[in-house]
């Protein structure tokens, strides 16, 4: 696993950077949500800030080694699935969704459970999905799935859920 040597200095830079960012990120996704955007892409900006929060634990949580620089581990600024585990491990569940999505053609049914709410349309069979990468890319791309034969479909939320969650997100005591 490679790693990347910072001072501290430049540790603390990019903590607040990746919070500038965090806090970007969410004021443009709530610019959609109340201005009549699409809450989908509004949803796919979550997701971002969501990442880049999980980059923010990880450099909020790096001890200082004998040499008196901080290691962070490499993939913390490429990968992805890193990142979503350590925000996920840390945030509260109003910043957490969790979609079942169902395709069926044109008029997919899903169940997108977003903290401790749900909202259903019936349907048949699912996929259970947590907000990561993947559902990032449905917010933002058309694509094919060849194995299911069926175009992806965009995740269904209420305005609301998502409009608490980032509210939740942007008070959190770390990113003030």
């Amino acid at each position: 696993m490679s790693q990347s040597r910072l001072t501290e200095s430049e540790l603390r830079e990019g903590i607040v950077l990746c919070k500038r960012k965090i806090k970007k990120l969410l004021d443009d996704a709530e610019i959609l949500l109340f201005n009549n955007g699409d809450i989908i892409h509004a949803l796919g900006l979550y997701t971002f800030a969501v990442e880049e929060y999980g980059k923010l634990v990880h450099m909020t949580t790096s001890q200082k080694k004998d040499d008196g620089n901080y290691y962070l581990d490499g993939d913390i600024f490429r990968g992805h699935p890193k990142k979503f585990e350590l925000a996920f491990t840390n945030l509260p569940n109003e910043c957490k969704f969790v979609f079942a999505l169902i395709a069926s053609g044109l008029d997919r049914a899903r169940t997108v459970k977003f903290g401790n709410t749900r909202f259903s349309i019936t349907g048949i069979g699912g996929v259970a999905k947590s907000i990561d990468f993947d559902i990032r890319m449905e917010c933002f791309y058309v694509d094919w799935d060849k194995e299911s034969r069926h175009w992806n479909f965009e995740p269904i939320l209420e305005t609301t859920e998502l409009a608490i969650a980032i509210d939740t997100l942007k008070s959190l005591p770390n990113m003030s």
